[in-house]
């Protein structure tokens, strides 16, 4: 790993698994997260981002938007699928 002070990683636009040591409950953000750069996906990278962070959340069994705004802060799986965006819970109901 190569050393990085710390306001280059908070600069960095997402996290990659060379990026930083991360616990293994981040596996899963990152394999929603791979598959979706995979898809076809033509809409904006906010609307991407959202789309991520609702399959992750649907999948961990966190069903509200207020709860998936808030852990888009505090959950470092949820911070590598928001990649510095912070959507509020109303524009992820509305999506």
């Amino acid at each position: 790993m190569s050393e990085q002070p710390l306001e280059s990683l908070k600069s960095a636009p997402f996290v990659t698994r060379d990026e930083a040591m991360l616990p293994a409950s981040c596996q899963l953000a990152f394999v929603v997260s791979e598959s979706l750069e995979l898809l076809d996906f033509t809409g904006p990278q906010t609307e991407r981002v959202k789309l991520k962070l609702l399959i992750y959340a649907y999948s961990t069994g966190r069903l509200s938007s207020r709860k998936i705004a808030r852990a888009a802060l505090r959950s470092v799986p949820y911070q590598i699928l928001a990649g510095g965006e912070r959507p509020t819970c109303l524009e992820l109901v509305t999506f």
